[in-house]
């Protein structure tokens, strides 16, 4: 793709950054599963600081989709206090309709409705669909297309859209038909990650082939401005390796949106890109039973970015039970549910635990590691790689 999905401007023929052998696929499946790889380019608009993929996803890929971070605590803490805050700030009662465009398996629906708001979800996914019902929550099964919009209400009050613009290849077809379930007052709360922390703390296992865009302030005023929605408010927020959170409206406002980086942080991050393979794989390596916490996309991307196998990694822990007894895609390193992994960690003489699930790590080291004599490290970047030993940080 040469040309931006915002602006349609053309790119520089040059990529921004070329990741070779990434696996199309970034979730976690069964043994048996054969893993297709492609090269993964990014293309970087310099008209609207927008960094973008082309799209190598079939129509069905999020039908049996399993990632969902709302196992993690600390998620669903925030998730409440996402709720209590949206209330407050606008205010909301409990006569207004919500909608969430990628509700996964409910939380966020289920803690507007315990706060009194009738709230509605839309999830593609069968299995997170039937977990979001189960919990209660009305959800429909679909993805948010032009079949599913006669079946909803055509005046929400305000709509959320968390982690899923990132997905989207035809914002035009998207925002149309939000249009249609919205009226005059509606409100659009969207989170998506922060291009200003995937070039700042060296993310490159940011990319992979599930996330389309990758967006600046900028790039996403320029985006919503097409659609008649201004952006009122934003905030940065901790939840998928550093987010941001936008409130926006109808109303046109003045508001100076600045992003947090600049070109250097882009060169920064383009010439860095081998010495953080080299440095991290070459550490990793140092130890003879590691193990790794996290099998999200990001954690999937990195294992694959340094070719590592189950020859050099014993086994993923991971919360979620969905990936329970699963493989990476590449490298076919076992899943196992984290309630395991003191006896694991005993039997197999483990020397270090790495936390790729970056965003999670007090959660995870306050839940698991607190008692493990062993060292473990959080995802380092080029700059300074950090290691804890019972919890005291040694640089």
């Amino acid at each position: 793709m040469e040309v931006c999905r915002i602006c349609k401007n053309r790119t520089n023929e040059e990529a921004f950054l070329f990741l070779k052998n990434i696996p199309i696929s970034s979730e976690a499946k069964n043994e048996n599963f054969k893993s297709t790889v492609k090269d993964l380019r990014i293309n970087r608009c310099i008209k609207c600081n927008y960094l973008f993929i082309d799209n190598q996803l079939n129509d069905t890929y999020y039908d049996d989709y399993l990632y969902t971070p709302q196992v993690s605590k600390d998620v669903k803490d925030y998730l409440n206090n996402f709720t209590s805050k949206v209330i407050k700030k606008f205010p909301i009662n409990s006569t207004y309709k919500g909608l969430e465009i990628g509700s996964g398996e409910g939380s966020l629906c289920l803690a507007f409705k315990e706060k009194g708001i009738d709230f509605t979800g839309v999830e593609p996914s069968e299995h997170l669909s039937k977990e979001s019902i189960k919990i209660g929550v009305k959800t429909f099964n679909s993805y948010f297309g032009d079949g599913l919009i006669s079946e909803l209400n055509s005046d929400y009050d305000f709509i959320v859209i968390r982690h899923v613009l990132e997905h989207i290849d035809d914002f035009e077809n998207f925002f149309l038909n939000i249009l249609k379930v919205s009226k005059d007052s509606t409100k659009l709360i969207i989170e998506v990650p922060y291009l200003g922390n995937i070039l700042k703390e060296k993310q490159y296992y940011g990319f992979f082939f599930e996330h389309l865009s990758y967006f600046s302030i900028e790039s996403l005023s320029i985006l919503l401005n097409k659609y008649g929605f201004y952006i009122n408010d934003y905030e940065f927020a901790n939840p998928e390796g550093g987010s941001i959170l936008i409130y926006t409206s109808k109303k046109k406002n003045d508001k100076l949106l600045i992003d947090t980086f600049n070109e250097n942080d882009f060169n920064d991050f383009k010439g860095d890109f081998t010495s953080f393979k080299s440095k991290f794989l070459e550490f990793i390596l140092k130890f003879k039973h590691p193990v790794i916490y996290g099998a999200g996309q990001r954690s999937l991307t990195l294992i694959s970015m340094l070719n590592l196998s189950n020859k050099e990694i014993l086994c993923i822990f991971d919360e979620n039970t969905n990936f329970d007894g699963l493989y990476t895609p590449e490298g076919k390193i076992k899943i196992i549910n984290a309630s395991n992994m003191e006896n694991f960690v005993n039997k197999n003489k483990v020397d270090a635990i790495f936390i790729f699930a970056s965003s999670y790590d007090k959660e995870i080291y306050s839940k698991y590691l607190s008692n493990q004599n062993i060292m473990y490290s959080i995802i380092p970047n080029i700059e300074k790689t950090s290691f804890k030993y019972k919890g005291i940080n040694n640089e």
